[in-house]
């Protein structure tokens, strides 16, 4: 019974500076929050309640690291909450790549010569949206690494994405000639070179890429649109059923507002094809 009466007595007190706690976080007094939330641990060390507050708070301070510590502690003082589950779940969707980034530059601050770091700091840049970062991170790991193909890649597709095609076209180049099994490389040369108006090159780049798996979707429909910016209906018609065949939904998605078929939309025989596609 004593034991009963203790534990109402720490849920009491924890409560309180839980909801004072709260209180003071839903105002954006952060620190004051902290403390209220750390008043409950002190109460009663196993409040899973006060760890899973902690941890809200740390993520809105960008305290990523901190953050995911006091979430697992809460998951791990109350398994079966899926609060906790769910909130550890909302964090590592909305802040998993920042506190990716935040830890491989703490490694690279550890260890500056670790290729991999860059690299794969890099691609966390990129998914962050920041792609002239990432460029000079995929840099650094080719300064360490110059057989990285992985890298080279990575920094063809950010040069591609930020619109500088003729770097980005010298990196897809030299990645294909370190690999020429990379059928993805062939198919960005390609891209790069329909871009610049080389369309020559880019049907030799997407010929090499069929030759290496001809049931790519990608490269069927980029041939497509190249052929469409040519104006050679019936074989961009025939590539565009080709890639339907393979991933009909994504296929459609793609057409729906794509400026490279502009050229034969009005076409009666693609006007029919793309009717067709949605029966």
């Amino acid at each position: 019974m004593a034991n009963d009466q203790d534990r109402f007595e720490l849920n009491t007190h924890s409560d309180f500076h839980n909801e004072r706690g709260i209180s003071l976080a839903d105002r954006g007094w952060f620190d004051e929050a902290l403390v209220e939330f750390q008043k409950a641990i002190d109460v009663d060390p196993r409040c899973a309640e006060a760890f899973d507050n902690i941890a809200n708070v740390y993520a809105e301070k960008g305290m990523h690291l901190d953050a995911l510590r006091s979430y697992l502690k809460a998951i791990d003082l109350e398994p079966e909450n899926a609060t906790g589950h769910h909130n550890l779940g909302c964090f590592i969707a909305t802040r998993g790549d920042e506190l990716a980034v935040l830890e491989y530059r703490t490694a690279a601050k550890h260890e500056w010569d670790f290729p991999d770091v860059h690299l794969n700091l890099g691609l966390s840049l990129i998914e962050q949206g920041q792609a002239i970062e990432a460029i000079e991170e995929f840099n650094v790991a080719l300064k360490l690494d110059p057989s990285d193909t992985d890298a080279r890649h990575e920094l063809a597709c950010a040069l591609l994405e930020i619109g500088r095609y003729r770097e980005a076209i010298h990196e897809f180049r030299l990645v294909i000639k370190q690999d020429p099994s990379n059928q993805s490389g062939f198919v960005n040369l390609g891209v790069c070179y329909a871009i610049k108006g080389f369309y020559e090159e880019s049907e030799h780049a997407y010929m090499r890429a069929l030759e290496l798996d001809d049931s790519d979707v990608t490269v069927n429909y980029h041939y497509a649109a190249l052929k469409a910016l040519q104006g050679a209906k019936a074989e961009s018609l025939d590539l565009l059923r080709r890639a339907l065949r393979i991933d009909r939904g994504k296929v459609i998605r793609w057409l729906e507002n794509d400026r490279y078929f502009d050229s034969v939309r009005k076409l009666v025989a693609f006007k029919k094809f793309f009717e067709e596609t949605y029966i």
